[in-house]
């Protein structure tokens, strides 16, 4: 990236500017060297710069005026501010109002100068291909709230698309966690009936003595609670879709009624001789090896034919792992949107961190993991402590040996978090800006943690 780097300096002082323009010019940099704010800012609305290098003191604009006018016309730029030993304060309240970092007057300025600015484009660099994966996801990677790009799912479309404006009973089998859910809705919302009803039923969440008159209604006096009549699920659902989930939990008993509504749309709520017909697609989904079940006798042979006329395969997302960065930007700017945080996507580590994992909770446990890193996070760029996948760590809570149980999970973080900052520190004899670089932060981020913590050297 360094030699299409534009940089644009800003400093009244001439030898200053001179010297700090040949030095950036000598390490590859295309710069552009003016006197004044007022002037830098009229060039930063008329031409794309990558980095602005700003003094913090100048006439008619101060660097700190000069980037609050930045942030306010929402220029795309990193600002880095140039403060003398004294201004500190302001630097550090300038990084607070959106500058990437700033550089101190003194001997070993060049150097910090050099190493800030090329953190600075990684970051550029890191933005941009960010919003890269988030143009992916928004071109034509969702499909009915579905998101992924792999051949699996383009399958999936594409047989969502065939079958949609059929009657046909569908079958979704595939691990938890995979959006069986998702995809009913989506055959539901392509097909001719998604002007109407989509009632889905958790087959394993309604207790057995209760389903029966859940899904097909009951009659007043069918049974002791039973004091008025009650329509049931088919009914509520007629003209539209109806979704069994876990249909392998569905009561052996049972399977004769449902297999009677899918050969004919006809039943009889509990406790009645009355027939109702409906008109309802059916689609089911299990987790379960239906086969299986049905070689074992838990599973009624005919019932499942009847479900399996069209069948569906997720493919789980171990199997498909192009679609996990697309998935996380998707859950990203979900849960940024709700927890109202400015996140701009994630570090290269976290990608790779993604990438590794093997996902047994499939997109669930995706989505649990980015919500939890979006609510944790407090950079731009989600990083793998916020991801905090527990089958990549050893320990991943590690608890002080004095009391766990009254130590929340922040706590912890905290003090695991002051233990590696003060090894650091000591580790490099307490010089900020190279335990800054160890630690992967920059000096404002360990100046903020130290202040926050009360770390002071002994």
């Amino acid at each position: 990236m360094t030699s299409q780097t534009t940089i644009l300096l800003a400093d009244d002082e001439p030898l200053e500017r001179g010297s700090l323009s040949l030095l950036l010019e000598n390490e590859g940099y295309c710069v552009t060297a003016v006197d004044d704010g007022d002037v830098a800012l009229n060039m930063l609305e008329q031409q794309q710069f990558d980095i602005i290098l700003a003094d913090i003191r100048m006439p008619r604009m101060t660097g700190m005026e000069l980037l609050k006018e930045i942030k306010k016309r929402s220029i795309d730029v990193e600002v880095i501010l140039i403060t003398a030993y004294g201004e500190i304060k302001d630097a550090v309240e300038a990084t607070k109002l959106g500058a990437y970092n700033f550089v101190e007057k003194d001997h070993s300025m060049d150097e910090e100068l050099k190493l800030t600015i090329e953190r600075a484009l990684e970051r550029i660099q890191l933005r941009r291909e960010n919003e890269e994966l988030k143009k992916a996801l928004n071109n034509r990677n969702q499909f009915y709230q579905l998101v992924g790009q792999s051949k699996q799912m383009r399958d999936i479309y594409n047989l969502v698309d065939t079958i949609a404006e059929s009657t046909a009973t569908v079958l979704i089998q595939g691990e938890t966690g995979t959006g069986k859910d998702l995809v009913a809705r989506a055959i539901h919302q392509r097909s001719l009936r998604s002007q109407e009803r989509f009632i889905k039923i958790n087959c394993a969440g309604i207790p057995e003595n209760l389903l029966e008159s859940e899904m097909f209604g009951h009659v007043k006096g069918a049974f002791t609670t039973a004091v008025r009549d009650k329509s049931g699920m088919f009914e509520e659902a007629d003209g539209g879709t109806i979704f069994l989930d876990d249909i392998d939990t569905f009561p052996l008993e049972l399977q004769a009624k449902l297999l009677r509504v899918l050969q004919d749309r006809k039943f009889e709520r509990v406790g009645s001789t009355k027939t109702i017909q409906v008109d309802v697609r059916v689609i089911a989904a299990s987790n379960q090896d239906l086969r299986k079940l049905m070689n074992e006798g838990l599973f009624r042979q005919d019932l499942f034919f009847r479900l399996n006329v069209v069948p569906m395969k997720i493919s789980p997302l171990r199997e498909r792992p192009c679609d996990i960065i697309l998935l996380a930007i998707h859950f990203l700017e979900k849960y940024s949107g709700i927890y109202n945080k400015e996140l701009e996507g994630f570090t290269n580590d976290a990608i790779r961190m993604l990438e590794g994992h093997n996902w047994p909770g499939n997109i669930r446990e995706l989505e649990n993991v980015i919500e939890r890193a979006v609510i944790l996070e407090k950079d731009s760029f989600i990083s793998t402590q916020s991801l905090m996948l527990l089958q990549d760590m050893d320990d991943p809570y590690p608890v002080p040996s004095h009391n766990p149980d009254n130590d929340s999970i922040d706590v912890v973080r905290d003090k695991a978090e002051i233990e590696a900052i003060i090894a650091a520190l000591e580790k490099h004899n307490w010089r900020r800006q190279k335990t800054a670089d160890y630690l992967g932060i920059n000096r404002v981020t360990l100046y903020n943690k130290m202040k926050k913590y009360g770390i002071k050297e002994k």
